[in-house]
């Protein structure tokens, strides 16, 4: 609740907060040997905030990804090394100004969509664990600033999904992460 106070989110009754756990309790990178590589960035929240978790995979509306909300103008970053395979601004068919990125230390696609304004990067531009891909906002379909973030299978922006929540609450929030990805996230900010 007190991250939301600090957000200046109103907080949803009965709703705390994500639940953070363990990478040993979840499994998310399902490939966990390819991030042993001595050369290889732990992945990071794809946000800068502590965000409020909205509708989820499904959500009675064939919703394919997690929402979430926090200030417009939040930076998103990539959650891990990879390469971005599209990027575009204007309506998109409701995605809004968006990026996708294919990681293959994990074989996974991860869509950002409904940003602020135009991407940050562009296709064929590889970028790092918590490089700045954009903003969040509110372009596109849909009701009120947040990221809608999906995790896809594979080589393919629109692959089979995979649910993003374990996931994302394996991971830590941004202020805690490493010092490696905090140095990333002030160099990729500085390039801008």
């Amino acid at each position: 609740m007190v991250a939301f106070a600090l957000l200046g989110l109103p907080a949803l009754p009965g709703f705390a907060g994500p639940e953070m756990a363990s990478a040993e309790a979840i499994s998310p990178r399902l490939e966990p040997a390819a991030m042993e590589a001595a050369d290889q960035a732990d992945p990071v929240f794809p946000l800068l905030a502590e965000p409020h978790y909205g509708d989820g995979l499904g959500a009675s509306r064939g919703h394919e990804g997690q929402d979430l909300f926090a200030p417009a103008g939040t930076a998103e970053v990539a959650v891990d090394d990879a390469v971005v395979l599209e990027a575009a601004a204007g309506y998109n068919g409701g995605r809004g100004n968006y990026v996708s990125i294919y990681s293959s230390n994990a074989d996974r696609t991860y869509n950002y969509f409904h940003m602020l304004a135009a991407p940050l990067v562009a296709a064929g531009q590889r970028v790092h664990a918590g490089e700045r891909l954009g903003e969040l906002g509110c372009s596109g379909s849909c009701w009120g600033d947040h990221l809608h973030f999906e995790v896809r299978q594979g080589h393919d922006p629109y692959g089979p999904v995979l649910d993003p929540a374990p996931f994302l609450k394996s991971l830590p929030p941004a202020a805690q992460a490493g010092l490696s990805q905090r140095r990333a996230v002030r160099s990729a900010a500085g390039s801008r």
